[in-house]
């Protein structure tokens, strides 16, 4: 074919890739899917969809992953078993995409038990996620994360995880509490939005 007809399909099935996901996120949005659809269609977005870049499929990975946990929350029925299978594959995609990218799993943790299957089930599920989530995470930056340790401290990496992790588990037992009062769960998100950039602030500070 030459180069550059190869660059033109290349950035036409890339394309058509991210419309195809985004598509998909759209179809299962169950808040203002039209929201979704003007941010998939920005001009930054779609400059990003027909180019070589591995933000195509981050992007479209990241919209269809939160528009799935969102139907998964808001729907009355049990999440089916492909859906479950659905949304361990993107979270071990988007693991070792962009650590940015990783705080998106912490939305599959407010399904509520009962949509997947019992409390039982649904433990597992989400253990199994953050477990896959973190092992991919951890295989794509190793090395990064050793520089890190000897550059800032065992200890300090170790407090400053297990802080992370009993934040999480804080915010998801008060979410469950919290059932019925949108009001209070906004603010609670909006906290924990807030101590998750501070917390990562500070990170980036000591780095």
């Amino acid at each position: 074919l030459g180069f550059y007809p190869m660059l033109m399909l290349g950035r036409g099935f890339s394309a058509a890739v991210y419309l195809a996901l985004m598509s998909w996120a759209v179809a299962k949005m169950p808040y203002k899917p039209g929201l979704l659809c003007a941010a998939a269609l920005l001009p930054m977005g779609m400059e990003l969809a027909a180019c070589f870049s591995t933000d195509t499929m981050i992007l479209g990975m990241s919209f269809l992953f939160i528009s799935l946990c969102l139907n998964s929350i808001q729907q009355s029925k049990p999440v089916s078993l492909a859906r479950q299978g659905i949304l361990l594959v993107l979270a071990a995609c988007l693991a070792p995409a962009k650590a940015v990218y990783v705080l998106l799993i912490a939305l599959a943790l407010l399904i509520p038990a009962q949509n997947l299957g019992g409390r039982r089930r649904s433990i597992a599920f989400k253990i199994l996620l953050c477990g896959v989530s973190a092992m991919v995470w951890l295989g794509a930056n190793l090395q990064t994360v050793v520089y890190l340790v000897q550059g800032i401290g065992l200890w300090v990496v170790a407090a400053g995880g297990f802080a992370g992790l009993a934040g999480i588990a804080a915010l998801v037992w008060l979410w469950r509490k919290l059932e019925g009062k949108p009001d209070l769960r906004r603010w609670l998100l909006l906290t924990g939005a807030g101590l998750a950039a501070l917390g990562l602030s500070a990170l980036l500070w000591k780095m």
